[in-house]
């Protein structure tokens, strides 16, 4: 489970920084401001980073198959460092790939053998 996130971004020549904790009681926080609306989040997302698609995969071993399952995940979005709930369906689809859902969008996510995004279909691919 994630315990902190520290982003910090760059934008028109002004810094913005963004801490968020989630507490042992499950509490979440941003810049000690209470998010109640994070309750039951696990993990972070981050926009455009599909690094964190990474994580609920790796903890559940989805890369082999299984079944779909649905995380609350509190979601950053950049450069404004927004902190919002976001419900996310994982549905492993077996040979180390996974389709993730969110909202209206969509898209099949393959994985490398250390459980790392490899190829985002239809939205990025890693090329190192």
């Amino acid at each position: 489970m994630a315990e902190r996130l520290e982003l910090s971004a760059l934008t028109g020549g002004r810094l913005r920084r963004l801490l968020i904790v989630r507490h042992p009681d499950g509490s979440w926080t941003a810049d000690d401001r209470p998010l109640p609306e994070l309750d039951g989040a696990l993990d972070f997302d981050v926009l455009s980073s599909p690094v964190f698609n990474s994580t609920p995969v790796l903890r559940h071993g989805m890369g082999a198959g299984g079944e779909p399952r649905v995380f609350v995940m509190a979601f950053v979005t950049v450069p404004d460092l927004a902190v919002t709930r976001s419900e996310q369906r994982y549905t492993p689809l077996g040979d180390s790939r996974v389709n993730y859902a969110s909202g209206d969008f969509s898209a099949d996510i393959h994985f490398d053998d250390d459980g790392l995004v490899r190829l985002y279909e239809d939205y990025l691919e890693r090329v190192a």
